[in-house]
């Protein structure tokens, strides 16, 4: 199979082997095969059977001449192995067994038969206006299709005016990007503008725009883009500083314009900065007179385009206008109020009511964002006086001062007298009576003790100590102490006669009672190496 070359094709030599299919004999099972080969490297194989003679011959396909369209930048084993694909496509998978391609020769294209002489690209493409003003035209393009093995050394910009071809150029180095801004134009002028490639081959073929270029910015129409938060009431406090950017679009530059209310912007009051994108309005120390709404115009030629904000300076608000006491009735006071006449430039949210107690003066509160411009006081103190004042508020707060009533409300104590119930008197009177016994005792000579009782009685009874039936009276070796009903008496340091019976009386104008216990004093014991 033989392949030649068209204008950009490349000329292949192509040697296929290819084995058939050998036909076995009808008669027999088996046989013998041969191959034959005849000129021009057609084969042809023939086969027997070993007991017959009856051949069996297939002939190789004649040869095919086929044209490929190949790609021309391509290198040669890449060729090959395109080239292959393309063949197994061709030939049937029955016959094929191998393919083996040979790259016999290239043969060049007419346009390359000089691949080493220079030669410049061709023309840039796509030369396009991006941008324009009143002195500059602002063009891009894009670059040659063909640049060629020279390359690319920059590009050349070209002017001249309508209706002549004094073609000038605009730079003086190369160019090397695509896109230029040519400066220092006359407004009015048009002006024919092209681009040429330039390299070692020389200047390409120029790109001219289509048209003549007018030098004259293009008119943009003007828009205010309003902030959103500025699209509602913009609320402020008085002293605050206001600094509010309002952008907007345009060309040429927009003559930006303010009012207020209808009317020109007060200057001494209000600050004004344009710039070409956006206009500023700043207020230093802010004031409820610069409240209104301002409204801004940007104006290009015979277009413009407006938009307003609406700026609402507030403060707290004065008190109510007069507070009185419209009733009292039982433990309840009713007041009423009028608004403010000073709401501070914003609405009253509400009203806190406070009352006083005239003997102590303290102030407290009782009703707080109330809306109403009456209320109800209860849970008063009966015989009290009260006086009452109340506050105004909004969103900056409550006010500084307060509207007081001129009137006071007093509780009186009417159809209630205080009875106290009657209790009869307990007779808390009795006879004396010991509570507690006193016991038997032994104490060693020399050694204090103590007899212990306790007696009540009402009124209080009198305590006598006896000793065998006698008043001890003062005697110094004898203490004597009764304290809430507990009666105790020391025995100080008891000899051998202080032994006896001891008794304590208590005695009031309801009776008497005696109790009585016996102590023994005991002479100390000795021991017997002492004795001796």
């Amino acid at each position: 199979m033989a392949l030649d070359s068209v204008h950009g094709l490349y000329q292949l030599g192509i040697s296929c082997n290819i084995q058939h299919a050998v036909q076995a004999c009808p008669n027999q099972e088996g046989g013998e095969e041969r191959t034959c080969q005849e000129g021009g490297g057609s084969r042809a194989r023939t086969s027997s059977c070993r007991g017959c003679s009856c051949p069996v011959e297939e002939a190789a396909p004649a040869p095919q001449r086929v044209k490929l369209h190949l790609p021309q930048r391509l290198h040669p084993p890449t060729l090959l192995r395109l080239l292959q694909k393309k063949l197994l496509l061709l030939l049937s998978p029955k016959h094929l067994l191998r393919v083996k391609l040979h790259l016999l020769r290239r043969r060049p294209n007419p346009p390359l038969l000089h691949l080493h002489q220079k030669r410049p690209t061709s023309a840039p493409l796509d030369l396009f206006i991006e941008d324009k003003n009143d002195t500059s035209v602002t063009i891009i393009w894009s670059q040659p299709e063909v640049i060629g093995l020279s390359g690319l050394d920059g590009y050349t910009i070209e002017i001249c005016k309508e209706g002549t071809e004094d073609w000038k150029a605009v730079n003086e180095d190369l160019q090397k990007s695509c896109r230029y801004v040519i400066k220092n134009l006359t407004t009015g002028d048009r002006l024919k503008i092209r681009v040429v490639a330039v390299n070692e081959g020389g200047r390409s073929p120029p790109v001219t725009l289509p048209e003549p270029v007018l030098v004259k910015e293009v008119a943009d129409r003007p828009k205010v883009r309003l902030p959103r938060f500025l699209r509602q009431r913009y609320v402020a406090q008085v002293g605050d500083k206001i600094n509010l950017t309002v952008p907007f679009t345009g060309k040429p530059k927009p003559v930006v314009s303010w009012t207020k209310n209808g009317t020109a912007v007060d200057t001494k009051r209000v600050n004004i900065r344009s710039t070409d994108r956006d206009s500023i309005l700043f207020i230093r120390s802010s004031e409820r007179d610069d409240s209104g709404v301002y409204e801004m115009t940007v104006k290009v030629d015979d277009f413009e385009d407006k938009a307003s904000l609406t700026l609402q300076i507030v403060e707290l608000p004065g008190p109510p206008a007069s507070v009185k006491i419209a009733d009292v009735w039982g433990f309840n006071v009713a007041l009423e109020w009028t608004a403010p006449t000073d709401n501070g430039n914003t609405e009253i949210t509400g009203y806190t009511v406070q009352k006083a107690d005239k003997k102590t003066g303290d102030w407290f509160t009782v009703m707080e964002h109330y809306h109403r411009l009456n209320a109800t006081i209860s849970d008063l103190i009966m015989g009290n006086t009260y006086k009452f004042r109340v506050f105004s508020e909004n969103k900056c707060g409550i006010s500084e001062n307060a509207t007081m009533s001129k009137e006071e409300a007093k509780i009186l104590k009417t159809g209630i007298e205080y009875k106290p119930p009657e209790y009869k008197e307990r007779d808390f009177t009795e006879a004396p009576k010991f509570t507690t016994n006193m016991t038997d005792r032994a104490t060693t000579v020399g050694y204090s003790t103590k007899l212990l009782c306790s007696v009540r009685g009402s009124p209080k009874p009198k305590i006598i100590w006896m000793k065998n039936q006698m008043i001890i009276g003062d005697d110094p070796k004898f203490r004597q102490i009764c304290v809430q009903g507990i009666c105790s008496l020391e025995i100080r340091k008891p000899g051998n006669f202080d032994g006896g019976v001891y008794s304590c009386r208590a005695k009031n104008d309801l009776g008497e009672t005696t109790i009585s216990c016996k102590l023994e004093v005991k002479q100390p014991v000795v021991a017997d190496a002492d004795k001796k």
